[in-house]
């Protein structure tokens, strides 16, 4: 089973969880897409809950998935040990990395070094810290430099 902390406007878990049930407008584009797929109806298995307190038992899912949540609070090591917790064996979490530009909302700046640490005190034996530079964007996809999107970081984790 699947769970999907931070699920915004895209859940992809059996269970998704979200501290908000309507749009923050933060992680789309199009509002009325936002609006719509919030709506706590349209959204299977879902939990209003905050990710810092999961609640579930310790290996709850075989797979915990957070992308674009963990810069949000002001806990991340909080929010990082909640994942570990409930996961069974996998873990994927996906950031902006602190060399970004600084968005409006994010209050943790996090990077690879940070991520490390936080796993290694948690005794977390296995896990694999990438950057993806998202500026290299195909010329067919130019955008102006205001509109790139940040690097960022993706974390996976095996227990």
């Amino acid at each position: 089973m699947r769970l999907d902390v931070g699920c915004g406007h895209k859940p992809e878990g059996d269970v998704n969880i979200d501290l908000h049930s309507e749009p923050t407008g933060h992680r789309s584009f199009d509002q009325q897409f936002v609006g719509k797929a919030l709506n706590t109806k349209n959204i299977s298995n879902f939990i209003l809950a905050d990710g810092n307190f999961l609640p579930f038992l310790d290996g709850t899912f075989d797979e915990v998935h957070s992308s674009h949540t963990i810069e949000h609070t002001n806990t991340p090591f909080k929010f990082l040990s909640e994942l570990v917790r409930v996961s069974k064996d996998r873990i994927k979490v996906i950031c902006p990395h602190r060399y970004s530009k600084p968005r409006p909302l994010h209050v943790s700046t996090l990077n690879g070094q940070w991520f490390r640490k936080a796993l290694l005190f948690l005794k977390v034996e296995w896990f694999e810290i990438t950057i993806i530079d998202y500026r290299q964007i195909p010329d067919k996809f130019y955008l102006p430099y205001l509109f790139r999107f940040p690097n960022i970081i993706e974390v996976n984790i095996r227990k």
